[in-house]
């Protein structure tokens, strides 16, 4: 039988659109599905002409339902490259790492009905331009023993 006390989890595999240089380049955006499975589906164009560049990506979805005042949500990434900035229907959102490449970020105070979000990855070398780590939706309920 599961813990009853254990997070919810919701796992943000696809679609995700992926750009490179800056959140204005979105036209220039690819369908990818998270974790991106081979360094062949990196990002082929350098708008900016450098070798490093600011990788991006975004994706929709909807409030999970059931959600209370109570209820914690967050925004979970594991073994992802390094994180420049986050934004949750075009809010920043402030983020700290839990270790190299995770990453916890709240989201219950800022959540509406229908969300996107948005993942800025620092500057990366043609190489290392995919995301390779997992995403997905926490949720914690509050303890109903107390």
């Amino acid at each position: 039988m599961s813990d009853p006390s254990a997070p919810h989890r919701i796992r943000l595999r696809g679609p995700w659109l992926r750009w490179s240089g800056t959140l204005a380049n979105v036209q220039q955006a690819v369908r990818v599905t998270v974790p991106e499975p081979s360094p062949a589906a990196a990002p082929e164009a350098n708008p900016s002409g450098t070798d490093a560049v600011p990788i991006f990506y975004r994706r929709a979805f909807n409030r999970p339902s059931g959600l209370t005042a109570a209820t914690q949500l967050q925004l979970v990434l594991r073994e992802v490259p390094e994180l420049s900035a986050v934004y949750l229907n075009e809010v920043s959102l402030p983020f700290a790492t839990t270790g190299p490449g995770h990453y916890r970020i709240p989201l219950h105070h800022c959540l509406a009905g229908g969300n996107r979000v948005d993942l800025q990855f620092a500057a990366a070398a043609p190489s290392s331009r995919r995301l390779s780590g997992d995403i997905w939706l926490e949720i914690h309920e509050p303890d109903a023993a107390k």
